[in-house]
């Protein structure tokens, strides 16, 4: 969270330089905009934009890195969620809680202190409940309020659709646990979270090594990642050390 801003690490440019390198398809899913857009494309060579896709504000919009088109940055929301943005704006509590930024198929609710998060969660919670069309998702950093159908999902599916159907996707992401923005997503097969995880056993593992979580925790997947006989396998320190 920390890095948000700050643009990509030289470590993990390293490692997604390496899977693109090899032919690998990636994307990255966000809440955010076109920050995200300008952050890999100066971390990442152009000869590469055509491989990355992106899934902006939780997969609303999706674009290759190359598409200047996307994403849709417009202030106006659409209709489902013009009504509920105006709502939490003239709310008397979560105007004085949080910064609110709406885009068309997301409004951005920002807490003002970690000490304010619960309350507005819980006061939004009962905002949305006369809008049936939209939904409540939560990152490290912000509530999200989407158009029902939005989901980051989408991006996996543009994916899907490049490599083929019957393709094996690995997916990551740190919000398993629901309300968290990546539930959806870490609900598919083959799917690892580096942070929180569901209830569900057959899906959103954590594996990485102990007091490992976020970034580190990321990391520690990608380089895992070997190419075997033109697929990427996942390959666990103990299985490497075995069979060097």
């Amino acid at each position: 969270e920390r890095d948000r801003f700050a643009g990509l690490r030289s470590e993990a440019i390293r490692q997604l330089i390496r899977l693109l390198r090899a032919g690998v398809l990636i994307g990255i899913a966000t809440g955010r905009g076109k920050s995200v857009r300008e952050a890999l494309r100066k971390g990442l060579p152009e000869q590469f934009w055509e491989q990355m896709y992106v899934g902006y504000y939780n997969g609303a919009d999706v674009g290759s890195l190359r598409d200047d088109s996307q994403p849709d940055s417009s202030a106006e929301p659409c209709p489902e969620l013009k009504l509920v943005a105006a709502a939490v704006a003239e709310h008397p509590i979560l105007s004085k809680l949080a910064r609110c930024e709406a885009r068309r198929m997301q409004v951005s609710i920002q807490p003002g202190s970690a000490t304010s998060t619960d309350l507005l969660w819980r006061t939004l919670q009962q905002v949305v409940q006369r809008y049936p069309d939209v939904k409540l998702v939560r990152s490290s950093h912000s509530i999200d309020i989407l158009e029902h159908n939005v989901s980051k999902q989408s991006l996996v599916n543009r994916i899907r659709e490049l490599i083929g159907e019957g393709a094996q996707i690995l997916v990551v992401g740190d919000k398993g646990q629901w309300p968290g923005n990546d539930y959806d997503l870490l609900s598919a097969p083959y799917s690892l979270s580096v942070d929180e995880v569901s209830g569900d056993p057959d899906t959103c593992w954590n594996i990485a090594p102990p007091g490992h979580r976020g970034l580190q925790a990321t990391l520690d997947y990608l380089n895992w990642l070997q190419l075997e006989g033109g697929a990427l396998r996942l390959v666990l320190p103990s299985v490497q050390e075995s069979n060097p």
